[in-house]
């Protein structure tokens, strides 16, 4: 059976990868993540939810053609359209799994909410807020930001990972700031009942 035509669909993105450094992908628990280094020498982050695979290919040109709509060229970031991959790993968990898929989930689920990405170098962003308590320093709140069906969502996230507030597009520190500044009086008035300056 002929497949449909596979179409790289860009994704416009707030961090710009390094075009000559490599990524640093790290597969497994409690996340899977690709790190790298921006235009701009500042790191960045991609973590996934419920990722099912994921493969690293060398060379210097596209593996898929852009769709027809579009009109602006590279983005170092994209959706396919008609994925093969895509078929192939949900055909494969239905074969092997069906309903225990997941755990007892439901594999039909892989064609209507998973997605083939594709990021080129040379498959949420991350702001991270950091406490410096006593000379060392902890990371207590995570800005997460996703792009689903071309509309860009961030996520201020508190220790635990629960979100806290969501916003359109990427806020400002003067957005999230009255979050973080709550935080830290919390933390300070703990500590001063604590005993500690």
């Amino acid at each position: 059976m002929d497949h449909p035509p596979q179409f790289a669909h860009r994704h416009e993105v707030p961090l710009e990868a390094d075009s000559v450094d490599s990524p640093i992908i790290y597969y497994g628990e409690p996340m899977t993540a690709i790190h790298f280094i921006t235009e701009d020498g500042r790191w960045g982050r991609i973590t996934f939810e419920r990722l099912d695979s994921l493969r690293v290919s060398r060379g210097e040109n596209e593996p898929f053609p852009p769709a027809t709509d579009d009109a602006d060229g590279f983005h170092w970031v994209s959706t396919i359209s008609n994925s093969a991959w895509l078929r192939e790993r949900y055909e494969y968990e239905k074969r092997h799994y069906g309903s225990a898929h997941n755990f007892g989930g439901n594999v039909d689920e892989m064609p209507e909410e998973y997605f083939h990405y594709v990021f080129s170098f040379r498959d949420q962003f991350v702001l991270e807020v950091g406490a410096e308590l006593d000379s060392s320093s902890a990371s207590s709140w995570f800005l997460t930001c996703r792009v689903r069906n071309g509309t860009g969502k961030s996520y201020l996230r508190g220790y635990f990972g629960n979100a806290v507030e969501t916003y359109a597009g990427i806020p400002s520190l003067a957005e999230i700031r009255a979050h973080i500044d709550q935080w830290l009086s919390e933390v300070r008035e703990r500590r001063q009942k604590m005993g500690k300056s």
